[in-house]
């Protein structure tokens, strides 16, 4: 390899990290704005709006971005991501949000454990809420690509197609659970709890049941049917923590939620590996099943401890 290489390589991986980068401020200040920018009885569906939209859009550029580059190749399609990231820009400035009053200074790390102190709050359940994400962060591994690779060579006995086919009814399922939760968002915001509780539970049961299976249609049959009651947990809760949490503290919040998935994502992928190497691929679904069946069975003892209050302490005001 020779300097030439070197440098057009670091120049790459250097740009890859700055995006990856700057994306870890999108998605906190993203899922912030949305109690500013609509009225508190829409919240739910706007949250289900935007989770259809960025499926369909996930399904679309996996599915159409193999082919571009096939055809018009790699430059070209950078070129239109580019521009389309340009548009995303210039649209965003046409946002308006009222102003939010200036902040007390105070020690970095003061800042950064805001987010922290709020995620593992007792009150409004956040620690519930996070105990879940955690259980069902690690369980998050079975989605992994060489996970389901393994699964539909091994298991379903199917060649390397089927594992498009099982991302492409993951991710048809999640639009069709989205549309839906859409349509019923009004009567979702009265039972976020519900809707947070019952969905763990039933895609505990459909993990089992496809761990179970060995026919090829029946999985992906099981993958659609596990897309809307993924997408009703994750509404139901983003719906719940916007609606609970004081909305200047709503960015430190979802930045600490950011880095804990991340975190979970890593160790979940980890353990599923260890698993499919020394147990087999099978066991992994089986844990997956356990951990959000343990979830599900966590959150509803805990949640019938009791109500509480509709809004975080404003303890919290003095990291703000």
């Amino acid at each position: 390899m020779d300097i030439n290489q070197v440098v057009q390589l670091t120049f790459i991986y250097s740009l890859i990290g700055l995006a990856a980068f700057m994306d870890g401020f999108i998605s906190p200040s993203r899922m912030s704005l949305i109690p500013e920018l609509v009225e508190d009885t829409k919240i739910g569906k706007a949250n289900s709006l935007i989770s259809t939209t960025d499926q369909s859009f996930a399904l679309l550029g996996w599915s159409v971005g193999t082919i571009a580059i096939n055809y018009y190749g790699e430059s070209r399609v950078l070129l239109v991501s580019l521009t389309l990231l340009m548009l995303s820009f210039f649209s965003s400035l046409r946002l308006k949000i009222k102003k939010i009053k200036e902040a007390k200074k105070l020690p970095k790390w003061e800042i950064i454990k805001a987010g922290w102190f709020i995620l593992f709050s007792k009150k409004n359940h956040m620690r519930t809420i996070t105990t879940m994400d955690i259980l069902e962060g690690i369980a998050s591994g079975i989605w992994i690509g060489g996970i389901t690779l393994v699964f539909v060579i091994e298991v379903l006995n199917k060649g390397e197609q089927w594992w498009g086919f099982i991302n492409t009814s993951y991710y048809v399922g999640s639009i069709l659970g989205g549309i839906l939760i859409t349509i019923f968002s009004r009567k979702l915001e009265k039972h976020l709890i519900k809707g947070i509780i019952v969905s763990s539970f039933l895609v505990s049961m459909l993990i089992f049941f496809y761990a179970a299976n060995s026919t090829a249609w029946i999985a992906l049959v099981l993958v659609v049917i596990m897309g809307p009651f993924y997408q009703l947990r994750d509404i139901s809760q983003q719906t719940y923590i916007q609606k609970v949490t004081l909305d200047d503290s709503l960015s430190k919040l979802y930045a600490a939620k950011d880095n804990l998935y991340y975190l979970v994502f890593a160790l979940s992928v980890f353990i599923t590996g260890l698993i499919s190497d020394y147990m087999g691929v099978v066991y992994v679904y089986f844990l997956a099943f356990l951990l959000y069946l343990i979830s599900s069975i966590f959150a509803l003892i805990t949640f019938r401890k009791g109500n509480q209050s509709p809004q975080i302490d404003k303890v919290i005001n003095e990291y703000q």
